[in-house]
């Protein structure tokens, strides 16, 4: 505590205020549990003093020598605890000093009873740990207890819980047959076994240090965790997430994160470095691995230090799949964006301009990219400069395969190309030059209005797979196809016996996929090579 040792350490006499250090402490404890109990975060100055006067009532001190007024100034001024926000108003410094206050008068007078009544409470839940803290094993136990009959009654058995957990942690000792049956209620939770995560949700930040990703656990168990983690949206939940930057995670675990940390303030998520831990998720693959991040992830790789990028740009990612790419990221990543319009502060949330300059070197090098989302432009495409293998999910609906050739820089490099386009196309193989040299072209049309002729590619002489999807694959016409294909791959919403075998022919090696199936496949990076 502050109290004495401020104005002892400056020199200050503090013997013409004839009281103890536990007498102010004392009276401070009584002012906390007194602004906690009428749900005061901040009270006038004149009820504060009156708190003082019944206070010091009893500890025999004369009116003549520190009155309730003179002792309240004093320690307003000299305690370093208490501070006027604003005139004629008086409060703690910080809360945890109420809390901490409240919780030693509490157990100084044994009122514990009252605690019982404010389980559940959110503003109580500190102070009730703090002094579950004090308590003894079998005070402890008692309150424990206490708060999941409460649960039960209330019919938030969860919620409750984890109050009970977290209050166990916060105890010196509690019984062996309590804290046992507490384990055995959270191995039952935890991961979540069922897609309603909100109920677990509701028990709030007491749940989020359970959710730590385990290295036994599948990815639907970790999905689990995570979707609960997002759903409690707190702070708090940053630090659990590094848990699960550990090791290579499928597209939809990236997906939830990287939805997660586009919630936080940048200054939340670079205080808690998350970017370094994303950082050391990268470093997880091998360089035959493929790389999968979310656009937010990408992003926040500028708030490293630029040494650090250096190193990013140094380690060559040659695969790399970016997911939920929007034209946000596009102008914030790679055009010297519009701070402003884009409701960016760059001297709060913008460590580093020389960062948005070199990140795209990141994935220059990249030989595989697969990236997907929501964007119009498409300006990342320029800065490929070595890819072979492209892939482009764009459910934009504003963005085709012709303006690829626009933004690509190194097509005649492509020897691998997918796209799946959600906008209405009409493609028969003219102005697609830039894909002449591909083994492989991948293209699923989502809309239903879409058509292709193949009359066009009749020229693409080293195309040998082709995957082409849509609602009616097999209506299209694959009688001009190139004699060079070896392979079609056909994608349908679903697969039945007699729509898969209108085209076993003999003539071409024939497969049938769902379009389901395809996209998932790409979206986790597993589009094997040609």
């Amino acid at each position: 505590m502050l109290l004495d040792k401020r104005d002892a350490e400056k020199g200050i006499n503090i013997n013409d205020i004839p009281l103890s250090y536990e007498q102010k402490k004392v009276i401070l404890s009584k002012l906390a549990y007194w602004m906690m109990k009428n749900n005061h975060v901040e009270t006038g100055i004149e009820d504060s003093i009156r708190v003082v006067e019944r206070a010091i009532q009893g500890m025999g001190v004369s009116r003549d020598k520190a009155s309730g007024n003179i002792i309240f100034k004093y320690l307003l001024e000299r305690s370093g605890i208490l501070r006027e926000p604003e005139k004629g108003r008086v409060d703690f410094l910080h809360r945890t000093f109420q809390e901490y206050l409240t919780a030693c008068e509490i157990n100084r007078e044994e009122d514990w009873g009252l605690l019982k009544d404010k389980i559940g409470n959110d503003t109580w839940q500190e102070t009730i740990g703090i002094c579950i803290g004090f308590a003894k094993e079998s005070r402890a136990t008692n309150l424990i207890r206490a708060t999941l009959k409460k649960g039960n009654e209330l019919g938030e058995e969860e919620k409750y819980l984890f109050l009970a957990i977290n209050f166990m942690n916060s105890a010196v000792e509690v019984d062996k047959s309590l804290r046992k049956e507490l384990e055995q209620s959270v191995s039952i939770l935890i991961p979540p076994k069922s897609m309603d995560y909100d109920n677990l949700a509701n028990a709030g930040e007491v749940v989020i240090p359970y959710l730590e990703n385990q290295t036994w656990y599948t990815s639907e168990e970790r999905l689990a965790c995570l979707n609960v983690l997002k759903r409690i949206d707190s702070v708090r939940s940053l630090e659990v997430t590094k848990s699960y930057l550990k090791q290579p995670l499928s597209a939809i675990e990236i997906d939830i994160l990287g939805e997660l940390y586009s919630e936080f303030r940048k200054k939340d998520l670079i205080e808690s470095g998350i970017a370094y831990a994303i950082l050391e998720y990268i470093n997880y693959f091998d360089s035959d691995q493929i790389v999968i991040l979310h656009a937010e992830m990408l992003f926040l790789l500028m708030t490293l230090e630029t040494k650090e990028v250096q190193k990013l740009i140094s380690k060559k990612i040659k695969k790399i799949a970016i997911s939920s790419y929007d034209d946000y990221y596009d102008a914030l990543l790679f055009c010297n964006a519009d701070y402003e319009y884009y409701y960016i502060d760059p001297k709060e949330e913008w460590p580093c301009d020389i960062n948005c300059r070199n990140l795209y070197k990141v994935v220059e090098a990249a030989e595989t990219i697969i990236i997907s989302g929501y964007f119009s432009k498409g300006n990342i495409l320029s800065k490929f400069k070595s890819v072979k293998n492209l892939y482009i999910y764009n459910q934009s609906g504003k963005f085709n395969i012709y303006t690829v050739e626009k933004c690509l820089k190194c097509h005649n490099k492509l020897e691998r190309f997918g796209f799946v386009d959600s906008a209405e196309e009409y493609i028969n193989g003219k102005d697609l030059d830039f894909l002449s040299g591909c083994k492989q072209i991948d293209l699923v049309l989502l809309d239903n209005g879409s058509e292709v002729s193949f009359e066009e590619f009749s020229e693409f002489y080293n195309l040998e797979i082709l995957v082409l999807g849509a609602d009616f694959a097999e209506e299209f016409l694959y009688i001009d196809l190139p004699e060079s294909i070896k392979k079609i791959i056909i994608l349908l919403p679903e697969i039945d016996k007699e729509r898969a075998s209108f085209l076993k022919d003999g003539k071409h090696n024939v497969e049938f996929y769902t379009i389901r199936e395809y996209v998932e496949s790409v979206l986790n990076g597993q589009i094997g090579e040609s």
